[in-house]
C-alpha cells in the first residue's frame, strides 16, 4: 500500500522546476450563494451531470455507481470523491483543466469539460470542512517560492497529514508544510485502497512563510491567508461577483498567513498526492 502510494505521488510530481504563483487561470467557483441552484442545475434530469458524464473525457469511466450517502454527504458527492480519488489518469485530466479553463466567465461556460464534478467537490469539502489543520505534501519538482508572496496551489491537491508519508516522495524535489483551512480528510468517503486521505481546495490562498534548503528536498511553508475566488457562481448572471472569505465564509479584507515546504511540516498533517 504504501509502496504503491509512493510510486504514485512520485510518478503524479514528475516534472521541470515550478514557479509556485496565484494560478490566475484557475477554476475556482466556491458557489456563495448558489449552492442549491448548482445543485439543480447539476442534478436536473438532462443536467450538467449527465451531459458531462456523456461527453467529457474519461469521466463516465471514472464515476462509479454507489447508490447511497454517507454521513451528511449525499450520494453524489461520495460518487465525486470516488471519481476524483480512484483513478489516477482521470484525475490528472480533470486537474489540469481545472488549473486552466477559469481565466473568465466565458471560457468556463463554454470550455471547461467538468462542471459538474467540480461542484460536487467543492460542496463536498464544503460540507465536510471542520476547522484547520497542519497537513504535507510531497514532489519530486524543485519548486521556487518568494518569500513573503501569495500564492495557491489551483487544484484539487492532495495532502498528507503526517510528514514522513510524503518526504521520500520529495528526494531532491520539494516538501510543503501547509496550514490550511481548507484541507478536508476523505479517506472515509472513499474506497479502502484509494492512495488519497486529504484535500485542499483551489480557492485558498496561502503567504509563503519559509523556503528552506536541507540536503534532501527544498521545504516551503505556507500559512493559510484566505479563501479567494476570481469567480463566483459563474454559471449564473445573477449572484453576486467574487469575495475573498474566512473559513466560515465571512468576508475578509486582510489575511493570516500559510506556510508551504517542499520538504517540511504542515499545521494539520495530512498525506499528499495529485
Amino acid at each position: 500500500m504504501m509502496m504503491t502510494l509512493f510510486t504514485l505521488l512520485i510518478v503524479a510530481a514528475v516534472a521541470h522546476a515550478k514557479t509556485m504563483d496565484m494560478s490566475p487561470m484557475a477554476v475556482d467557483d466556491q458557489f456563495i450563494s448558489c449552492e442549491r441552484h448548482m445543485m439543480q442545475e447539476v442534478m436536473d434530469p438532462r443536467g450538467l451531470l449527465e451531459k458531462e458524464l456523456k461527453e467529457s473525457n474519461g469521466f463516465k469511466e471514472a464515476w462509479i455507481d454507489i447508490t447511497h450517502g454517507k454521513g451528511n454527504l449525499s450520494q453524489q458527492h461520495v460518487q465525486a470523491l470516488e471519481a476524483y480519488s480512484s483513478s489516477t489518469k482521470f484525475r490528472k485530466m480533470f486537474n489540469e483543466a481545472v488549473e486552466q479553463q477559469g481565466w473568465n466567465t466565458s471560457t468556463y461556460r463554454r470550455s471547461f469539460p467538468y462542471k459538474s464534478l467540480h461542484f460536487l467537490l467543492t460542496d463536498a469539502l464544503r460540507l465536510l470542512r471542520q476547522g484547520c489543520h497542519t497537513v504535507y505534501r510531497g514532489s519530486v519538482t524543485k519548486y521556487d517560492a518568494k518569500l513573503g508572496s501569495k500564492v495557491r496551489f489551483g487544484r484539487f491537491t492532495a495532502v498528507a497529514n503526517k510528514k514522513s508519508d510524503v518526504e521520500e516522495l520529495a528526494d531532491d524535489g520539494t516538501v510543503f508544510i501547509i496550514k490550511s483551512c481548507s484541507a478536508v480528510k476523505i479517506e472515509d468517503y472513499v474506497h479502502k485502497n484509494s492512495e488519497i486521505s486529504w484535500l485542499v481546495a483551489p480557492f485558498e490562498e496561502f503567504n509563503i512563510t519559509q523556503v528552506k534548503e536541507t540536503n534532501d528536498c527544498r521545504e516551503i511553508t505556507l500559512d493559510y491567508h484566505s479563501f479567494r475566488s476570481n469567480h463566483n457562481c459563474s454559471m449564473f448572471r445573477d449572484f453576486p461577483p467574487r469575495r475573498d472569505l474566512d473559513p466560515s465564509g465571512h468576508a475578509v479584507t486582510s489575511s493570516a498567513p500559510l506556510t508551504l515546504c517542499l520538504c517540511a511540516s504542515l499545521w494539520v498533517t495530512t498525506k499528499l498526492f495529485v
